[in-house]
């Protein structure tokens, strides 16, 4: 079992850590997270097919569609996934998280929806204003659901507590997120270096290029694998910021209201 630090890290110390995590909790979450990278993969190329950017009113139109549906569907799986794969994360490397992961999933899934949709929606609202706002909300309470999953806190707890966590910590959060953010995007330049439209296509702009069987592979396979990055990126900086912030209470302490 990979032993947490006893003393807060370094971004790259924290990185490497989390790394390790994935190497060690990968192949018990391998089916969510594939299942995750599926779902993800095809509702992202179907989306980009329905959403008609030439359309002023394209929004409004999708609303309207038929594939909205199956997008609140894809909103209420993809949570239960990300769900299983966190807090199997969470009970490999934080002393006081046990219990099942499917099952864990399941009891928190209507204030892990609440609190993922209040975090999109605050962040959206902040990135009207000059997108700085949206890009600091995105990091202060990216650990509402760990504070639900392993804290046993309520939607308005857990964005409370990932804030007062991040306080005073927003640049080490916000650059340990940025290594595991470099990779995917090296990789990215990468694919789009190979799956590129063609110069054809590329005069055509209400045309969607066509995307490939060996792109939708490669794309299933990344996200495979660096999604669950993140959540282990996720679980790591979650215990790190305890320590800073929290270095004398246990893992069940509400002392930070006091702060």
């Amino acid at each position: 079992m990979l032993i947490p630090d006893k003393t807060p890290q370094d971004p790259f110390a924290l990185f490497f850590k989390a790394a390790a995590l994935l190497k060690q909790v990968l192949p018990q979450i391998l089916l969510a997270s594939l299942s995750l990278a599926v779902l993800s993969v095809l509702t992202t190329n179907q989306f980009i097919q329905e959403l008609d950017t030439s359309n002023p009113d394209a929004w409004q139109a999708l609303l309207n569609s038929d594939f909205f549906p199956y997008l609140l569907v894809y909103g209420l799986i993809s949570t239960y996934l990300g769900s299983v794969i966190l807090f199997s994360f969470g009970q490999a490397y934080l002393p006081h998280v046990s219990g099942n992961a499917y099952t864990r999933a399941a009891q928190t899934l209507l204030p892990m929806l609440i609190a993922n949709f209040l975090y999109y929606f605050l962040a959206f609202l902040g990135s009207f204003a000059l997108v700085l706002p949206g890009i600091f909300l995105l990091i202060s309470l990216a650990f509402a659901s760990s504070s639900i999953l392993f804290e046993n806190k309520s939607v308005m707890q857990s964005l409370g507590f990932s804030a007062f966590l991040v306080k005073d910590n927003w640049w080490h959060t916000a650059s340990t997120y940025a290594l595991p953010l470099l990779i995917m995007l090296l990789l990215a330049g990468v694919l789009s270096s190979f799956f590129s439209p063609s110069a054809d296509a590329a005069l055509l702009p209400e045309t969607t290029p066509e995307i490939s069987p060996l792109q939708y592979i490669l794309d299933i396979a990344i996200e495979t694998v660096l999604t669950p990055l993140f959540y282990a990126v996720t679980v790591v900086i979650f215990y790190d910021l305890k320590l800073r912030r929290l270095p004398s209470s246990d893992n069940n302490d509400d002392d930070y209201l006091a702060a």
